[in-house]
């Protein structure tokens, strides 16, 4: 069986080097893949970018 070629190695320093695995209900799930496609997005930039915005934010990194 011939393999499938791989993706290109990204230059030393520019590969994102951590995976945070996060669950979300199947509700969540719909509704944010709803959300991407909407923004022309795969769900993972969407929740990256998300995610970037809110440390951007004071709201979401100050303690209660």
């Amino acid at each position: 069986m011939k393999r499938k070629p791989e993706r290109p190695k990204l230059p030393k320093g520019e590969a994102k080097g951590k995976i945070v695995p996060i669950r979300f209900t199947k509700a969540e799930a719909a509704r944010l893949a709803e959300t991407a496609e909407a923004s022309d997005q795969n769900v993972s930039e969407w929740i990256h970018r998300a995610v970037l915005a809110a440390l951007e934010d004071e709201r979401f990194c100050s303690k209660p």
